[in-house]
């Protein structure tokens, strides 16, 4: 089986371009910028709702940077990003007669037919429910941790923390209770 493999791909490539973001929120260098930006937009090609990290992040320094050198820079990791994700599109489009991945037509517009969806309905409220019980003292430190970080962000320089929370909970989100899970039965 090959699934465990994907996970763990698109794991590898989410920490890679999550990594580059705390990188060019370091360096705020026009090439770091361009990296992210490239890294955003083949995010579509990994998992569409990495967009989520892809989008939110740059557009959290757009609103909150003072400086308009690192705004300039965050609009060029939003316009590579887009641009990229737009000709993805495109190419899709042209030669598979569908803009978006097949993953994104089968999860998210439950493509599967009534019998898949009646079999595997109520799976995603389990899985999270047996996620939350054995993994409830790592949530417990997690959340700790976060609050820890809140206390001691300055919120006008917390685009990068900003963007990230809100992409997070956006994911989990999606993924708990908009896509149909078929792996847990």
């Amino acid at each position: 089986q090959l699934w465990p493999m994907d996970t763990l791909l698109s794991m590898a490539y989410l920490s890679l371009f999550l990594l580059t973001l705390v990188h060019h929120e370091t360096r705020r260098s026009t090439g770091s910028a361009a990296i992210a930006g490239i890294l955003g937009g083949v995010s579509l090609s990994v998992r569409p709702e990495f967009l989520l990290y892809a989008t939110l992040v740059p557009a959290a320094w757009v609103l909150l940077e003072t400086e308009s050198t690192r705004r300039w820079r965050a609009l060029l990791i939003l316009a590579l990003t887009e641009g990229l994700v737009l000709a993805q599109l495109f190419i899709s489009m042209k030669y598979l007669g569908s803009p978006f991945p097949l993953p994104f037509y089968v999860k998210s517009l439950h493509s599967y037919g009534e019998w898949f969806e009646a079999y595997y309905r109520g799976v995603n409220g389990f899985e999270f429910k047996m996620f939350l019980k054995f993994y409830s003292l790592h949530l417990i430190l997690v959340l700790g941790s976060i609050l820890a970080i809140l206390r001691s962000v300055r919120w006008r320089d917390a685009g990068l923390e900003l963007g990230l929370g809100l992409a997070l909970i956006l994911h989990v989100y999606y993924v708990t209770a908009m896509t149909e899970q078929i792996m847990g039965s």
